[in-house]
């Protein structure tokens, strides 16, 4: 059985099971306790220092820490972290949206785990919810990588860009951070890896299919990757159409038919063009 198969199976029997522990609205928690603590570094700063991820403090009995760091936001200037917290919440709303509550709250407890076991290994290190933060623009940035903002209220960027320059920060911290900085930005991708494998694997065969596709000289395949079952339409005809492939029967839809196949009953994991 296919790894992206038994993942999907594995999801729909915690559902099944635990479906009423997950947490409705958990970007609206996550966002107004970043807020919350970030006024309370106003009051007095110390009031934060208790909320850190501090090991030490942990086997010491104040368990609370395991959970609190989570909502420490960056200590900067109040447009700086309005703008943060408002784009955290958009990224988080969309993908509850396209997830449903349970798999947004699997998909953060799973990065929050992985995220707390290097602190657990390393109890010395510095450990923040920035990396979590992170995996969550990333799987928002794949779902719908052609939404578009505007940096400094000017410049128009797709989501597909921000992604692509994170995704080499997180490259570059891993081949030349130090151990710690390595093993917490592995361990921030886990949750992405997990939920986004197929897409990983698509587009790895994608380029593959590409590279022995072209001879010498670059030359475009004159054979579309991708096909709609319903509508017949490929990448050829749009570029910016996006396809997935369905679990149940195996066969592959434009992104409007899919949601429409996938409403009737059948589950599936993406492929995008």
């Amino acid at each position: 059985m296919k790894f992206e198969y038994w993942f999907e199976r594995v999801i729909d029997k915690l559902q099944r099971q635990y479906g009423r522990f997950a947490i409705d609205r958990l970007p609206l928690y996550i966002v107004g306790l970043n807020a919350f603590v970030y006024a309370l570094n106003y009051l007095n700063p110390r009031y934060v220092s208790l909320l850190t991820l501090n090991m030490e403090k942990v086997f010491q009995g104040q368990i609370w820490r395991l959970f609190t760091y989570l909502f420490i936001p960056p200590m900067t200037n109040l447009l700086f972290i309005f703008f943060a917290l408002y784009f955290l919440y958009m990224v988080g709303s969309a993908l509850e949206t396209e997830w449903g509550s349970f798999r947004l709250t699997l998909y953060y407890l799973i990065g929050m785990i992985a995220t707390t076991f290097v602190a657990f290994c390393f109890p010395e290190a510095h450990i923040s919810n920035v990396f979590l933060n992170t995996s969550l623009f990333l799987a928002f940035a794949t779902i719908h990588s052609d939404f578009q903002v505007y940096l400094f209220f000017v410049i128009p960027v797709k989501m597909r860009y921000l992604a692509i320059i994170t995704w080499v920060f997180i490259v570059i911290n891993i081949a030349f951070g130090s151990l710690i900085t390595k093993l917490v930005t592995l361990v921030s991708v886990v949750n992405y890896v997990l939920f986004f494998w197929p897409d990983i694997v698509q587009n790895v065969k994608t380029m593959h299919r590409g590279s022995e596709s072209l001879p010498a000289f670059s030359r475009v395949s004159e054979h579309p990757f991708h096909r709609c079952q319903i509508c017949q339409r490929t990448e050829k005809d749009d570029i910016e159409l996006e396809f997935r492939t369905c679990a149940e029967c195996g066969k592959e839809y434009c992104l409007e038919h899919f949601r429409e196949h996938k409403s009737i009953g059948h589950r599936a994991e993406g492929e995008k063009a």
